[in-house]
């Protein structure tokens, strides 16, 4: 089970590269002449920073939605696999949705297969503000978008302060997943060999840079034509917003999606321009996946743990 484990946590520090880093990269260099290594540096920096630094609330919130118990140590290939199979199935249909949803998703039904309390006002408050994050970073945008002042700030500095910035949000918070699966890795372990977790959590940030030099192409297809046209303000805007909300999460302890932060974002740039600006038919795609994901990874780790996990 160990091998089956580290196999499926390589797979989603890749995966997560490839959705999350993929996007924060293109992103950044929409515009520049920047080499895409310092962006991806850059991101693996903040990773690697934040637990040295202490900052682990949002992978300590998570990790407290699994339990105790050796039951849940059986299941934690399976909390994974679910959440993977989830966004295969996303992966499938063309349509990009969070990992942070699916992953809760998972530790959900994987709670529940096992009979394990579940801290209800916990999950209400990650599904509320998870909801209300694309909403702030839009508000957020839009209000930026419409200050003169901000309008003529010097963009080349500008721009690489808000992608620092916007690294480090997502470290504090959505990027966090990854020290989630080494800390796993150790409760499925029971008394891990000293240096095992980091070794892992170092790993892991390895393969999210991989996955995320390796969907370049395809996020940026989709910074340039999935929610508004991208300008070089526009990337400003979205990302000190994007960086604003997911902060504000992990000052509370709530893992947020930077991915769903940056639609958000991306969105209040062009409603501050038009309603014709923004590229609708996208937009209601992604926001169709977003609704389905939790309850489809709910059922699917409910089910995989019911049957192998226990």
């Amino acid at each position: 089970m160990l091998t089956i484990f580290v196999a499926l946590g390589a797979a989603f520090a890749f995966v997560v590269g490839r959705n999350d880093g993929g996007p924060l990269v293109a992103l950044s260099l929409q515009g520049t002449e920047r080499a895409p290594l310092w962006s991806v540096g850059v991101l693996v920096l903040a990773l690697l920073s934040a637990p040295v630094l202490g900052l682990t609330g949002v992978a300590d919130t998570l990790f407290s939605m699994i339990g105790t118990g050796s039951s849940t140590s059986n299941s934690a290939a399976w909390i994974v696999a679910s959440t993977l199979i989830t966004l295969a199935l996303a992966t499938a249909v063309h349509i990009p949705t969070s990992i942070t949803l699916a992953l809760v998703g998972a530790l959900t039904g994987a709670a529940l297969a096992q009979g394990t309390p579940i801290d209800r006002g916990l999950l209400i408050r990650v599904i509320v503000l998870g909801l209300a994050a694309p909403v702030l970073a839009a508000l957020c945008a839009w209000t930026l978008s419409r200050l003169p002042t901000w309008r003529r700030f010097p963009r080349p500095v500008a721009r690489q302060l808000t992608f620092l910035a916007l690294a480090g949000a997502y470290a504090v918070n959505d990027g966090q997943k990854l020290l989630f699966t080494a800390l796993l890795l150790r409760h499925s372990i029971g008394t891990p060999p000293p240096g095992l977790v980091p070794a892992a959590f170092v790993a892991g940030v390895c393969l999210f840079a991989l996955g995320a030099l390796t969907s370049l192409r395809s996020a940026s297809q989709f910074m340039r034509h999935g929610i508004t046209s991208v300008s070089a303000q526009t990337v400003l805007t979205a990302e000190l917003s994007a960086a604003a909300a997911v902060v504000t999460g992990a000052a509370l302890g709530v893992p947020l999606s930077m991915t769903q932060s940056l639609v958000g974002a991306l969105l209040g740039t062009g409603l501050s321009r038009s309603l014709r600006a923004v590229y609708w038919s996208s937009l209601q795609r992604i926001g169709g996946a977003w609704l389905w994901t939790m309850p489809f990874a709910i059922a699917s780790s409910f089910l995989t743990v019911t049957l192998f996990g226990k």
